[in-house]
């Protein structure tokens, strides 16, 4: 379990942590940078990636990610898989063509992922 020291933050359920980070993608859909309370992220393959978080938590409640990018991309995150023990958060980025047919692809220009994650310590 996380032992960090955790700021006041108020909500209805006893040991919830709100963790936020960024993960930056290069032109090439690479993993350029992380910031923020990710540990590390790594690219996996067609639009795969990993997010590590430092510490483990009892369960991971949810997570929200969104796409910063200046560039208009046709493309959404979906949320693989989340192993709160091993703390790692698995995700994709998919297009949905017009029949609805769904396809792992790259991200086609920079941009940033922005991650928030809420977690349950106990």
């Amino acid at each position: 379990m996380a032992n960090r020291t955790f700021q006041n933050a108020q909500a209805l359920q006893r040991e919830l942590k709100v963790l936020a980070g960024k993960l930056n993608l290069s032109a090439a859909a690479a993993v350029s940078s992380v910031s923020g309370d990710l540990a590390s992220a790594s690219k996996t393959g067609t639009g795969a990636y990993t997010l590590n978080l430092a510490d483990s938590y009892k369960s991971i409640q949810n997570v929200q990610i969104s796409v910063e990018s200046a560039t208009v991309q046709d493309l959404q995150v979906q949320i693989v898989a989340i192993d709160s023990v091993a703390k790692t958060i698995t995700i994709k980025t998919v297009v949905v063509d017009g029949d609805g047919a769904v396809a792992a692809a790259n991200i086609g220009a920079a941009a940033t992922l922005h991650v928030l994650v809420i977690a349950k310590n106990a």
